[in-house]
């Protein structure tokens, strides 16, 4: 602790501050006076350091200590004494005043009230870093593991602030410990590279798919092991992520951010964050991550607004020891910084170093014209290196700075330290330097001519690429700022191209976007593969509509070409994703000629496979199951005869869904068994989820419910690792459909929740309206009627504008069933009675004729509801649905 009056310490107790730099003063033979002005600053504030009446700040150490001439000892020995004091803690170095509503919720959020989310939002400089301090502090002094991080304004990977936070907290604990985080995480190597051992370290030629991880798995692994390694690190109290600057943070750093908060357990995972609500627009990212943790009740957001005049002015007689002499400039210091913490400290720092007896405020109130008054007092040789590093961002090595700078090794680092003392920069333990704040940064670039500021980037950008080693992105971002179109689009890629390898889809678009943008700009520029590049990641996204848009785009430009192949397999591509989007309808007659030629051709390489399923698909969804049959019975003929296993089990899967759909589901099964079989020992994981799924779907529709069971329990796992949202959501609909058929209406209600999650995620709802009649039919079964007529009409008029015959006709069914529980039979009869002896009905007839029969005996006198039930084709003792006769068993 600090001695006031600067006594001798006690017996064995370590010098403070003050009586060291007293020591060192007068061993130079220096009076305070003429300390004070070699060093800059006034007599009165030399005389308090020594009377340790006043904190002994970072900057102030170090000009000091240079110009005593310390030697290393003396600096180390100076900088121990300065944190036993307190100058080296950021809390106490940076008062706290007024805040009270919002101390009180951080106490509130660390004892585990509330919602697990607390957000502070604010204009820049408004406190919101300093809460999260205070935050930080509090918690790790309550058990709490503190995992710290923040956003720049342009991100140089898609998971921040997560990744720094992750490297932050690993780096500090004990080797011992952090192997064993990183073991019991697995999975981190290619969020976290540098932790990473030599055999684990990934490439960029698809190290992954050598250890046999599929694409699009990574992203699932990627957040099951940053999950798996906070729970490993966690604190007595559980795991509070502290991230700050969250309105920089990305797409896919949302997504991490959800699935961490969304997951149960123990110990237990919170967030404090802050964001710039200046810089947040309605619609983006952020806002929609706010939205949707508000809609589940899981955040408690608190916009911070300026300080009071008495809570300013309190601030900075926390900051000024002495601040009672300049009483009278106090009210002008409040106007001016207009409550803004930043602002106010901003005056105090100046303050601070001259004479509060003789200060003057020239300062202006704007936080620019205070970072202009510490630039305009920097030598001029400082300037460029200075300018240099704001463009570079707000941390910046001194090697590169030397490297791209004009000036010598020597005049950089001068030009660094000198902005350093001045505290504009903060030098790191490893010699490198950032910005002590980013408006700091900011106004040094706004600074800056256009013409400059693309000078820099491009010589940023060159000397980076030279040195290898250097994420693709902040080339790209150089590069375009730098009006290099060629650099620009290609680096642009090549993020893209990282992105996808990390499993963030949406970043690898977003970059892609851009580089289409600059690639259009150049000559003969080849646009097609990259239009494909683009499709692939928005449909990972689940972003089908701009998916279809950037394929049709793709299909004109070799089309153009007369590259006929390629626009044979993009034709084949954008019929998939309309089958996914439920808009078969939309598939322009020369696209499907195109499917259906390739699927003519009898050779079997994978495009045309691809074609024939494409094909099957857009049979399936006009209705043509005689054609359908036709054509999947004539595959599996081929298959047979050429030995050709993927051809034998495209036509098996065609084929047992056709006579499944024409209700011949006995003859469906069989057929689709060996099938499944064998798709289990190909390496093609999607077919043998969709297989599974069609087969799933039948057992449980003939009543084979514990056949159905296992065969989901099986496979959903195997589609969570597949990282495909719509096949997930649907084997977790058929999972949860068959725990509730067995009387478990507990335990399949999370299957259920689960889907509505992912197929609300992406832009379809033909694959939720296909599967929407088991969760309806479980709705009504526990008399949630309101809900399951919400449910069931929404689905049901997907299905109607989607043309999906046969699910809309289930789905009527249902609307009918509910007519009946709702004493409306006539209604069911008027629903029902124009489709009943459809000769397309196939396996919605039991149902249809079955609700039509109850319908009818719940309308018709008695002595004629039974002849009249069985003139609809309806005998009560026969042909009752499975699923009809298992709503008993709960």
């Amino acid at each position: 602790m600090a001695q006031p009056g600067g006594g001798r310490p006690a017996q064995g107790a370590a010098p403070s501050c003050g009586q060291l730099l007293r020591r060192y003063r007068r061993r130079a033979r220096l009076t305070q006076d003429e300390l004070a002005g070699r060093a800059g600053y006034s007599t009165d504030y030399v005389s308090k350091l020594e009377r340790d009446q006043r904190p002994l700040p970072a900057a102030a150490a170090d000009r000091l200590a240079a110009t005593l001439a310390l030697a290393d000892d003396e600096r180390a020995a100076l900088e121990a004494a300065r944190v036993r004091s307190g100058g080296g803690d950021l809390t106490a170095a940076r008062p706290l005043a007024g805040r009270e509503r919002e101390l009180a919720e951080l106490r509130r959020h660390l004892t585990g009230l509330g919602p697990p989310v607390l957000l502070f939002a604010g204009e820049p400089g408004i406190g919101k870093t300093r809460l999260l301090e205070e935050a930080a502090a509090s918690a790790a002094r309550s058990g709490w593991r503190v995992v710290a991080g923040g956003c720049q304004r342009r991100g140089l990977d898609p998971y921040a602030p997560l990744t720094g936070a992750l490297v932050s907290t690993l780096e500090r604990l004990s080797e011992a410990e952090r192997t064993r985080a990183l073991g019991q995480a697995g999975g981190l190597e290619f969020l976290l590279p540098e932790f990473a051992t030599a055999a684990e370290r990934p490439d960029r030629t698809g190290g992954w798919i050598e250890r046999g991880v599929e694409p699009e798995q990574r992203r699932r692994v990627l957040f099951s092991a940053v999950a798996a390694c906070l729970r490993a690190v966690a604190g007595e109290a559980g795991v509070l992520l502290v991230l700050d600057d969250l309105h920089w943070a990305g797409p896919d750093a949302f997504d991490l951010l959800a699935t961490l908060l969304a997951v149960e357990g123990s110990p237990p995972i919170r967030l404090i964050g802050a964001y710039r609500d200046t810089e947040t627009a309605v619609g983006s990212r952020l806002d929609e991550f706010v939205a949707d943790l508000a809609r589940a009740a899981r955040v408690r957001p608190l916009a911070l607004e300026p300080l009071s005049d008495a809570e300013a002015e309190q601030l900075i007689i926390q900051s000024l020891s002495d601040a009672e002499q300049l009483h009278t400039m106090l009210p002008t210091i409040v106007r001016r910084a207009g409550g803004v913490p930043f602002f106010l400290l901003s005056f105090v720092d100046d303050l601070r170093a001259g004479d509060p007896a003789t200060a003057r405020l020239t300062l202006p109130w704007t936080v620019r014209q205070v970072i202009s008054q510490r630039l305009l007092a920097l030598p001029e040789s400082a300037q460029e290196p200075l300018a240099l590093a704001a463009v570079a961002g707000r941390a910046v090595s001194r090697s590169l700075l030397s490297g791209v700078s004009d000036r010598s090794e020597d005049e950089v680092l001068a030009a660094l330290e000198a902005a350093a003392t001045a505290r504009l920069l903060a030098e790191d333990q490893q010699g490198d330097y950032r910005f002590a704040h980013d408006l700091i940064r900011e106004t040094i670039e706004d600074g800056l001519s256009e013409s400059r500021r693309q000078l820099l980037h491009r010589r940023l950008g060159e000397a980076l690429a030279l040195e290898g080693r250097v994420p693709a992105e902040t080339l790209a971002y150089h590069f375009t700022h730098a009006d290099d179109n060629d650099k620009a689009a290609r680096y642009l890629v090549l993020a893209g191209d990282e992105a996808r390898e990390r499993s963030a889809h949406a970043s690898a678009a977003d970059f892609y976007l851009q580089a289409l943008a600059y690639s259009e700009r150049r000559a003969q520029a080849d646009l097609a593969p990259l239009q494909e590049k683009l499709a692939a990641a928005l449909y990972y996204s689940g972003r089908y509509d701009d998916a279809i848009a950037a394929l049709e785009r793709a299909s004109g430009l070799h089309r153009d070409r007369g590259d006929e192949e390629s626009v044979r397999r993009v034709s084949a591509r954008l019929a998939d994703v309309h089958f996914r989007r439920g808009s078969h309808d939309q598939i322009d007659e020369h696209a499907a000629a195109q499917i259906a030629e390739e699927a003519a051709d009898e050779k079997a390489t994978r495009a045309s496979l691809a074609a024939r399923h494409q094909f099957a698909r857009l049979l399936f969804e006009r209705g043509a199951y005689k054609q359908l049959l036709a054509f999947g019975r004539s595959l599996r003929r081929i298959g047979r005869t050429s030995g050709n296993q993927r051809l034998l089990t495209a036509g098996e899967q065609i084929e047992g869904l056709c006579l499944i759909q024409l209700g011949r589901l006995a003859e469906g099964v069989a057929v689709l068994e060996p099938a499944l079989s064998r798709n289990r020992t190909t390496d093609d994981r999607q077919q043998t989820l969709e297989t599974a799924a069609i087969l799933a779907g039948a057992r449980l529709s003939m009543g084979a419910v514990e056949e159905s069971l296992a065969l989901s329990r099986e496979m959903l796992p195997l589609a969570e690792a597949h990282n495909d949202p719509v096949v997930t959501a649907a084997h977790a609909v058929l999972m949860g459909g068959a725990l509730h058929i067995s009387g478990a209406w507990d335990a399949a209600q999370p299957y259920f929740e689960r889907a509505d999650v992912l197929f609300g995620s992406v832009d379809s709802s033909s694959i939720a309206a296909r599967v929407a009649f088991v969760r309806g039919q479980g709705l009504i079964w526990e008399g949630r009627l309101e809900l399951a007529e919400r449910y069931v009409g929404a689905a049901h008029e997907a299905a109607l504008r989607m043309g999906l015959k046969p699910s809309e006709r289930r789905l009527r069914t249902l609307l009918a069933e509910l007519d009946i529980h709702r004493g409306r039979p006539q209604a069911a009869l008027d629903r029902l009675t124009p489709i009943a002896r459809a000769r397309e009905l196939h396996d919605a007839a039991t149902n249809v004729r079955y609700t039509l029969a109850r319908a009818h005996l719940e309308l018709q006198p008695s002595e004629s509801r039974g002849q009249r039930a069985v003139a609809v084709g309806f005998e009560p003792t026969e042909g009752l649905p499975p699923h009809t006769l298992s709503r008993r068993a709960p």
